[in-house]
């Protein structure tokens, strides 16, 4: 690659986004979970990647808008740094703020009347950054900025050519709490912090999956091959009242919501709580956006949702302004590696040299307390302090000793009582020398020999002594019990996330796994019911079913047609996106059934498409040999392929539903409908030509209950 290549990374809690840029190519994409080091150094050494700028998101963050100035109003850095150390973040200092127009994202200047936007994170946290990326074996970053300004701008810019009305609900997570913006083309409206963040996440998986432990519920949300169909839309359920709390203090009602930071393969999780909100998943044109910011994008590198603040990032250049990503307010954080953090000076412990004049010579074994004339004293390090008054001499004018360390003198043992020793004595002083008055008496250096203490005083110290050895050892059980709790915790949550992560693989393989006697998955089988002029067939390859088949019709008194399909013992559902339909005849049909028996005149309820992809029919036949007759139809409404069917069984009762997208669905008119089923009925794609022309069925996304062929992490519409 070429020296060129710029690489930008958005670095979170848990994950890690990036994409590669050689001029104005977008050349390569990835996001791997933080302990995918091998993967990611791969990925490095693969694209020559090496000083990349990087975004942080951080684990709790200061945010605030400010209303605008008013014509005439000035605000400077000093105003902003005091708005954010005035309010209640939670926040260790010092911080990192950057501030912006709210409106066009241009970096906060002092003539500035609008809107502000202001953004700030622990200094620590932003130099942990370098830390972080060289444990993981990466390139030290070359730069560094908050993520919440770039996050937030993107959206703002990729709303510019949509209706001013349009306002979509952005939340930016946290560890335990996030911020939600209100954005629009007309900039950051509102911003406020939720209470919902990765924590609450994954307590909300740990529950509704009856794990154990929260650490496998972490280990399984950012498990790409772990299908969370079943239970995405209760999870969201969960995470949704405080965030619909929220959104009603806002002074517009949003139309959409976007959840950034989330990797890709996570992100069904802002798409079930858009649903669960009354939301659309806002996701916008990347290929649209791309072409807006003159970014070209190489096969296989094209962006999705998920990535857009990072390709807002890859489109600047020389040439192109940054906005939305200002610079920090005051002083620019430090770009060391060890976290900065303000500490209290440290004690000295070694002598101080005094300065001495050259007629007084201090006794050998006194300590005292001087400093260098001109310059503050230094720290001392505590000592016992002699009986008698120390001498100060004071500086006399002329020459000067060069200044001596002084001996300090070892504390003897009261144990064994010393005689007293001779007073020391003292060089002889000339007058005026000394600025303060001589102590009347000098003390001896050794404390005189006292008499033994009473046997009650060694009494009491025994009982002490005793006393603290007790309570050191209970102590010392007491944490190694909790280290052994706590040892065994992390070895049960290790085989919960290692059984989590082999049941998570064998789901995604089995889903896969052909049959050699059917050359389809799991259970499926093939069969033509009633008159055909040929065999149908049926193949699976790649999560794709392909049904060719060639019958009569799936109408009147008995069916022609071509069926792939599993038992179903009681209540359950199939869900499928029916690709296209590719036929001749005009009255081809094609899509989803539920069958009480396998013969040709079986009671039944269809969903299908027919008119070569124009429109679709809800037809039944109420009983065994009776006549299949149309519940509903779509008449002259046109729908465009791919469209999603499903049909859901319980007891007799069958309710049909359709949907453009696998995630907003439409109850088909006329159902529920009451059809007698048998107690193992027959769910299935079925498929019919009318004619000798065989009909083409491709289907995809397919689920019923216990087995799935959506890929993992998308929302399979259940």
């Amino acid at each position: 690659m070429s020296s060129a290549n710029r690489v930008f990374v958005e670095i979170s809690l848990y994950s890690l986004q990036l994409v590669i840029v050689a001029g104005r190519r977008l050349v390569a994409k990835g996001d791997y979970p933080l302990d995918a080091k091998e993967a990611l150094l791969a990925f490095f050494a693969a694209h020559q990647a090496a000083g990349p700028a990087v975004v942080l998101v951080s684990p709790k963050q200061s945010f605030a808008r400010l209303a605008p100035a008013g014509t005439g109003g000035t605000r400077t850095e000093t105003d902003l740094l005091a708005a954010v150390s005035t309010s209640p973040t939670g926040l260790t200092p010092p911080l990192s703020v950057v501030a912006c127009d709210a409106v066009t994202g241009e970096p906060f200047d002092s003539s500035m009347e609008g809107a502000i936007l202001l953004a700030g994170a622990t200094t620590e946290s932003l130099v942990a950054v370098r830390d972080q990326m060289g444990a993981l074996g990466l390139p030290v970053p070359a730069s560094t900025c908050l993520a919440l300004p770039v996050q937030l701008g993107a959206v703002v810019a990729a709303l510019q050519d949509m209706s001013e009305s349009t306002r979509v609900a952005v939340l930016a997570l946290g560890e335990n709490d996030s911020v939600l913006a209100l954005v629009s083309a007309g900039g950051v409206e509102a911003v406020q912090s939720v209470p919902v963040g990765y924590a609450q996440i994954f307590e909300a998986v740990k529950a509704e999956l009856g794990l154990k432990f929260r650490a496998a519920a972490t280990k399984l949300f950012f498990n790409s091959a772990y299908d969370f169909a079943d239970a995405s839309d209760k999870i969201a359920v969960r995470l949704a009242e405080p965030l619909q709390a929220a959104l009603s203090g806002f002074p517009n009602r949003p139309t959409a919501l976007q959840v950034v930071g989330l990797p890709g393969k996570q992100a069904w999780l802002g798409g079930c709580l858009a649903q669960a909100l009354s939301l659309a998943d806002w996701s916008p044109d990347m290929a649209k956006m791309c072409a807006q910011l003159e970014l070209e994008v190489s096969p296989g590198s094209e962006p999705t949702a998920n990535a857009l603040s990072l390709v807002q990032l890859a489109a600047t250049d020389e040439a192109t302004p940054a906005m939305w990503q200002p610079g920090f307010l005051g002083e620019r954080p430090k770009t060391v590696s060890a976290p900065v953090t303000s500490a209290p000076a440290v004690a000295v412990t070694a002598p101080v040299p005094v300065v001495l004049s050259a007629a007084v010579t201090p006794p050998a074994a006194v300590v005292t307390k001087s400093a260098v004339v001109g310059k503050a004293p230094a720290p001392v390090s505590r000592v016992a302090a002699p009986t008698s008054r120390p001498i100060t001499p004071a500086p006399v004018p002329g020459k000067q000793l060069p200044p001596k360390p002084l001996k300090t003198v070892a504390a003897v043992p009261t144990s064994k009582p010393a005689m007293p020793a001779p007073a020391p004595r003292l060089a002889p002083v000339q007058a005026g020398a000394i600025s303060q008055p001589a102590p009347k008496a000098v003390a001896p250096l050794v404390a005189p020999a006292r008499s033994k203490p009473p046997v009650a005083l060694y009494a009491v110290i025994l009982a002490v002594v005793l006393v603290a050895i007790g309570v050191g050892i209970k102590i010392y059980l007491d944490e190694s019990k909790q280290a052994k709790a706590q040892q065994v915790a992390d070895e049960s949550a290790r085989l919960a996330d290692e059984q989590a992560r082999k049941l998570a693989v064998e789901r995604a393989e089995a889903a896969l796994r052909l049959n050699p006697a059917t050359g389809l998955p799991g259970s499926w089988q093939h069969a033509d019911i009633g008159l055909t002029s040929s065999p149908g067939a049926a193949t699976f390859a790649g999560g794709i079913f392909n049904l060719t088949g060639v019958g009569r019709d799936i109408g009147w008194f008995k069916d022609g047609f071509n069926f792939i399909y599993v038992p179903l013992s009681g209540d359950g559902s199939i869900t499928a996106r029916v690709a296209a339909m590719e036929g001749s005849n005009r009255v081809a049909k094609a899509g989803l059934m539920i069958r009480s028996t396998l013969e040709d005149g079986s009671a039944h309820v269809s969903l299908l498409l027919e008119n070569k992809n124009t429109n679709y029919k809800l037809v039944s036949r109420a009983k065994r040999g009776g006549r299949t007759v149309v519940v509903d139809s779509s008449g002259n409404t046109v729908f465009a392929t791919p469209i999603w069917f499903r049909l859901v069984r319980a007891g007799d009762v069958i309710t049909a539903y359709q949907s453009s997208d696998g995630k907003q669905w439409n109850l088909v008119a006329g159902t529920p409908v009451s059809v007698p089923m048998s107690p193992v009925a027959y769910i299935s794609r079925a498929a019919c030509s009318r004619e000798l022309t065989p009909v083409m069925l491709p289907v995809d996304h397919v689920s019923v209950p216990g087995w799935s062929s959506a890929p993992s992490g998308m929302n399979s519409g259940k």
